[in-house]
């Protein structure tokens, strides 16, 4: 099943990353009506997304929601 197929059987409220490793893409997609939180923060040492804010990326000051 490809992602999108598998994102549009989704029902409620969500948040999803996904790393596709094989084909080197990453996958981000929320609910329709935006309810859960999408974080994406920035440092030297890369890049993290979340759903929550998660102080072990190490990015206090760069975090912003989408």
């Amino acid at each position: 099943m490809e992602i999108a197929s598998l994102l549009e059987t989704l029902n409620g409220d969500f948040a999803i990353i996904f790393i596709d490793n094989l084909n080197s893409k990453i996958f981000i997609s929320k609910d329709a009506f935006g309810k859960r939180s999408l974080l994406l923060g920035f440092s030297e040492e890369g890049f993290c997304l979340s759903s929550t804010a998660v102080h072990s990326c190490n990015i206090p000051e760069s975090v912003e929601e989408n």
